[in-house]
């Protein structure tokens, strides 16, 4: 079956469903028994990408044992984008050059913003507002009612890598570009605090723990940079590309590159603890939990690492070779494959709980938040599942 054929089908399938049990309230219900309760809005919220600044891969709420597909919606383009939601809404770019805010319950368009080019980056939920990035290098701030923009900021390049919040006595918007430039801007008119030169393209997000700021990019270095002055606290040579974002969690960076390592940064001493070697490259971002990292590479497997040495604790192997980043939820790891699934792993030991092929390579990073798993794939359909 085709997928914009299934697609179609899950939401007439859905339609039905939904008209049946209007039809049953209006038929069955007795006037004298009390009404029936009103649908509640999901408490799915996964308003950033990897879940918080410091960009861990860690989510909250139930842990799913099985999927269970929702809807499916189609954009004109691929989902390069990782998605994010409000609790409502899920916001998700795509690479046929506009946001989409789709309705969490039924999986239909709230609306949708043209951007000037393709949507590459993941956006950002704050306050109302959406913050997203496109590949002509402007980022905009639209207001997340009505998709209407507020203010947008131009860069030298094309923006990939998604906003972040640096939050404190005052909350600003941080952000990188193929300019080679780290931007940090107010995030209520866009207007320019300070800028941070690196020497090449920044890829991913920025990682920060309000106090400092961890990324990387084309030129091979971790740069440690001041949160509030924009200027460089230190540097780690990490002697490859960085194509994804790095992870921040108790004073420590974990940094997958193109040189087929995982790294573990110090970042009071600015020196490498230890480094774990895959069979292929890292372009995923790595997802944190008490004592281990999980990373995704492109040998087509999942590995999850001790957080104190980097020895090997387990490895699950996909069909393909993997860019989408993983995410911790309870005791599961929820990561897409380029084979086309969406995989559900034990943390505890790797084994797979359950997978769904939903026809087309996934690599971007799953939402995860309140029981339900939101993810795009190459095709363009955006897929919601609830446990």
């Amino acid at each position: 079956m085709k997928a914009n054929q299934h697609a179609r089908r899950i939401r007439r399938f859905a339609g039905c469903l939904l008209a049946a049990g209007t039809a049953a309230g209006l038929f069955f219900c007795d006037p004298g028994d009390p009404p029936p309760p009103q649908r509640s809005r999901l408490p799915a919220t996964w308003t950033i990408f990897r879940g918080d600044s410091q960009l861990r891969g860690q989510a909250n709420g139930p842990v799913p044992d099985s999927l269970s597909l929702v809807w499916s919606f189609e954009t004109g383009g691929a989902c390069a984008s990782s998605p994010v939601m409000d609790g409502n809404t899920v916001y998700i770019g795509s690479l046929d050059g506009h946001l989409y805010a789709i309705d969490i319950a039924d999986g239909t368009q709230r609306w949708k913003f043209k951007a000037g080019r393709g949507i590459e980056a993941s956006p950002l939920y704050h306050r109302n507002t959406v913050f997203v990035g496109d590949l002509t290098g402007e980022m905009f701030a639209l207001d997340a009612r009505t998709g209407k923009k507020r203010w947008s900021f131009e860069t030298g390049n094309k923006i990939v890598g998604s906003a972040n919040l640096i939050t404190g006595d005052q909350t600003l918007l941080v952000f990188g570009s193929h300019d080679d430039t780290l931007y940090c801007v107010n995030p209520d008119d866009g207007s320019l605090v300070w800028s941070y030169a690196t020497g090449s393209y920044i890829n991913g997000s920025p990682a920060t723990d309000g106090s400092r700021i961890v990324l990387g990019g084309c030129d091979e270095v971790v740069h440690i940079v001041d949160a509030k002055t924009g200027t460089r606290n230190d540097s780690v040579g990490a002697n490859s590309y960085i194509a994804g974002s790095m992870t921040m969690d108790r004073g420590k960076a974990y940094v997958a590159h193109y040189g087929n390592k995982l790294l573990s940064v110090d970042l009071d001493s600015a020196r490498i603890d230890w480094e774990y070697t895959a069979d292929d490259a890292f372009f995923a971002s790595p997802a944190v939990a008490d004592s281990v990292i999980v990373v995704a590479c492109r040998d087509a497997a999942v590995h999850c690492v001790q957080r104190t040495n980097g020895s090997l604790k387990w490895k699950f192997t996909t069909g393909q070779s993997i860019d989408s980043s993983p995410v911790i939820c309870g005791n599961r790891v929820i990561v897409g494959s380029d084979d086309g699934r969406l995989y559900l792993l034990s943390l505890h030991d790797g084994s797979k709980v359950d997978s769904y092929d939903v026809g087309s390579p996934i690599t971007v990073s799953p939402a995860v938040g309140g029981g339900v798993i939101v993810v795009g794939d190459k095709n363009g359909f955006v897929h919601l599942f609830r446990t």
